[in-house]
């Protein structure tokens, strides 16, 4: 009954946190809120990230005019969600529905282009950008333009989390692909993967010398597949386009006023770049405009 219990005991005890005036009381819900995205994979998890979306943007959607928020003290529970977000994203890449975390990298990005619109609501809490950024730069896409993260950048994810499995799951999810630009090669992996299905499980064994008549009539065959083979069980795949990131980081390199930011930014774009999968998106050339922002600095 986890799925009756959130929905019907947290979900309402939990409405209206992000107007909660003690700081303390919002970082709470956050951690609690964040322990129960990380454990279920139900229909509640898009709920769960809504509340923590409201937490993050509390600040910046208030009535009136923006608050200012000086102290990092002042900012526990945002700095608490956006944390709690960056483990939900990493986790989620390799879970299905894949819709969990393109949720939570959305809220992410979203944090950062509010902030660059109105830069002094959280100007004095570095530590909300940096978090995001990190998990921006860490990201990588493998030849099959799987998004993931290599091993060595995810052990904080395994010390906060001591009964986790991260370590025997492959670096890159099988479900999220990078939206990139040589579309072709996503319809020459499924031709390849079908090649492989005919040579398993046809009767000619894979054979080399099978003519194409041979070939023809076993594909018209209803043949059928054993349980839990490629074909019984299609793996579900989203693409996911990074340009907004992109984005974000080159308004980042052109409005950030914390050096520390800007610094970091600044060292880890060059890496980003060698990653030609992650680059090269299917929506345009991102290393154009990275260029002319670093020329325009």
């Amino acid at each position: 009954y986890g799925t009756e219990m959130v929905r019907n005991v947290i979900a309402i005890q939990m409405v209206g946190i992000e107007a909660e005036q003690d700081v303390g009381v919002r970082t709470a819900a956050v951690n609690l809120l964040v322990h129960i995205a990380m454990t279920q994979n139900s229909v509640v998890v898009p709920d769960i990230l809504t509340m923590l979306e409201k937490i993050v943007m509390a600040p910046y959607l208030r009535d009136g005019d923006c608050v200012q928020v000086i102290k990092e003290s002042e900012a526990a529970d945002i700095i608490a969600a956006v944390a709690g977000l960056i483990r939900i994203f990493k986790k989620k890449l390799w879970e299905l529905p894949s819709s969990h975390a393109i949720q939570a990298y959305g809220i992410l990005l979203a944090c950062l282009e509010h902030h660059y619109r109105n830069q002094s609501v959280l100007h004095g809490v570095s530590r909300v950008r940096m978090k995001i950024f990190e998990m921006i730069f860490e990201m990588r896409a493998s030849s099959k333009y799987q998004l993931g993260f290599p091993r060595n950048f995810d052990k904080s994810v395994q010390e906060e989390d001591d009964d986790s499995v991260t370590s025997l799951l492959p670096p890159f999810s099988p479900y999220i692909v990078v939206d990139h630009k040589h579309g072709q090669r996503l319809y020459e992996a499924q031709k390849e993967r079908e090649q492989q299905q005919f040579d398993m499980y046809s009767p000619t064994g894979g054979r080399n010398d099978v003519t194409k008549e041979e070939e023809d009539a076993f594909r018209k065959e209803n043949v059928a597949v054993p349980a839990g083979s490629p074909s019984a069980s299609q793996v579900e795949v989203t693409h996911l386009s990074l340009t907004q990131a992109a984005m974000t980081v080159i308004v980042a390199m052109k409005k950030e006023k914390d050096w520390e930011v800007l610094r970091m930014i600044l060292e880890r774009v060059p890496q980003v770049l060698l990653n030609k999968a992650l680059i090269l998106s299917r929506d345009g050339n991102d290393i154009d405009y990275f260029a002319a922002a670093l020329c325009a600095l």
